[in-house]
């Protein structure tokens, strides 16, 4: 038997192998197949969820495509089936690397003229001829924002990552408030209004900016939910807010590529200063801490209702036309405000630590290390951590340099003094102090028996 029948009962359409490989190939393409050749042997590669197999596996799902459109082979089947995997391999597209661009189509060329998969899937429910407001949801943004200022920079800056998914937005929100307000959801509400892709929560920073880390290339929200600061954290997140690209490993491939970057970052915490900001910030809107608006219990009751509604499948269908309803046209994408509550975070940023180093820096501007220990010591700042003190006196344009001082010895004291070219000499007062903390500074008079 020469021609290949699925069944014996339904009526099929013969067709060449060659157009049969090229109507599979067409299917294949349509569901967001390709040729990853980035490796040997080549992959099946699924676009829109990153995942690859062997090519042979189209070859197992090609009978239940041919009975489905009614469709039989002309010639040796069992030939057909075995280059089949050949055939598409030049028929399906071919890329070099995956990549997350969003837009919609799903293979571009990157900077360095690489083909690459497009990993970005845009969310698209059916538009509604009119569309109303959920009343629940009207609720739930009067219990996280505090007031109208806060509401309408938070949702403007949500609704762009709908509207304007490629703008890449230079300032990031902190939401703070009281455990169980609220202020988490957003996440979620940003998380249903993309079809549930494209976002990344976790409760520490690290994994987000370790090297070669894929987080930020591969979202466009990523969400900090009360996690632990560390004292580099605010520069990490300076620098991640703003940059343009950052270098990715290729998973499986031990070769480094820079990826463009378009995620915006949230910080959600129950903690009045989630991490220190410095007083000239202007990356971080920070909004009015959130409330209960009765008490715990009545805040339980409204998200035992509103997590039902949020599992509702027209649920994310009306929180992504609420985003794409708002109004971006005053919208500053590159800048934002100063708020009363950042103004306190900052405030709140400036340690003890921070006030008594400036406070003896202006009394003194040279002087020996251990003498700075005793004085933080004697007022209540007890084994402070070198590398935070180091960084601190860094801003205050401080280092520390080890010189030679009259009436110490030959060995070299460890001094903090300004930031200059040339180090001036020591004055007398200077260097009777930096003599009364150095220990066990041999006295010449001394004459050993």
């Amino acid at each position: 038997m020469t021609v290949h029948a699925l069944t014996s009962k339904a009526t099929h359409t013969e067709i060449s192998a060659s157009e049969a490989a090229r109507r599979y190939a067409e299917y294949l393409e349509s569901k967001s197949y390709c040729i990853d050749e980035s490796a040997w042997p080549l992959k099946a590669l699924h676009i829109n969820s990153n995942t690859d197999s062997s090519i042979d596996s189209f070859r197992y799902d090609f009978p239940t495509f041919a009975k489905n459109r009614g469709i039989r082979v002309e010639g040796n089947y069992s030939e057909f089936l075995h280059s089949l995997t050949d055939r598409l391999a030049y028929l399906l597209p071919r890329v070099k690397a995956t990549s997350f661009r969003p837009e919609p189509k799903k293979i571009f060329i990157n900077q360095y003229g690489l083909k690459c998969a497009n990993t970005y899937a845009p969310f698209n429910p059916t538009v509604p001829e009119v569309f109303v407001m959920p009343a629940i949801l009207e609720d739930y943004l009067s219990r996280v924002f505090m007031n109208a200022q806060d509401r309408k920079h938070v949702t403007q800056w949500l609704a762009d990552i709908v509207q304007n998914p490629t703008r890449r937005v230079q300032w990031a929100v902190v939401l703070t408030g009281e455990q169980g307000s609220g202020k988490s959801s957003i996440f979620r509400l940003l998380s249903a209004a993309l079809g549930g892709r494209h976002t990344w929560e976790h409760n520490q920073y690290a994994p987000a900016f370790e090297k070669f880390s894929e987080v930020l290339p591969d979202n466009l929200l990523v969400s900090f939910d009360d996690a632990t600061a560390a004292r580099d954290t605010y520069q990490k997140l300076k620098q991640n807010i703003t940059r343009p690209s950052m270098p990715v490993q290729l998973k499986g491939i031990q070769k480094q590529v820079q990826r463009d970057v378009y995620a915006r970052i949230l910080i959600c915490s129950n903690s009045p200063r989630p991490l220190v900001i410095e007083q000239g910030d202007r990356r971080l809107y920070v909004a009015e801490p959130s409330q209960h608006k009765e008490n715990p219990e009545e805040t339980a009751a409204f998200f035992v209702i509103f997590n039902e509604w949020l599992e509702q499948p027209d649920a994310p269908a009306s929180i992504y036309h609420w985003l794409k309803s708002i109004d971006l046209s005053d919208f500053t994408p590159g800048s934002t405000i100063k708020t009363e509550t950042h103004e306190k975070m900052v405030g709140l940023s400036s340690s003890v630590l921070e006030t008594l180093l400036a406070e003896y820096v202006a009394e003194l501007p040279i002087f020996h290390d251990k003498s700075l220990q005793e004085y933080l010591t004697d007022n209540g700042c007890k084994n402070p951590n070198a590398d935070l003190i180091k960084m601190k006196m860094a801003s205050l344009n401080y280092e520390q340099k080890r010189r030679t001082v009259a009436g110490c010895g030959d060995k070299q004291q460890n001094l903090w003094s300004p930031v200059c070219k040339r180090a001036r000499a020591l004055t007398p007062q200077e260097v009777e102090l930096i003599k009364s903390v150095v220990p066990n500074v041999p006295n010449p008079d001394f004459e050993n028996p």
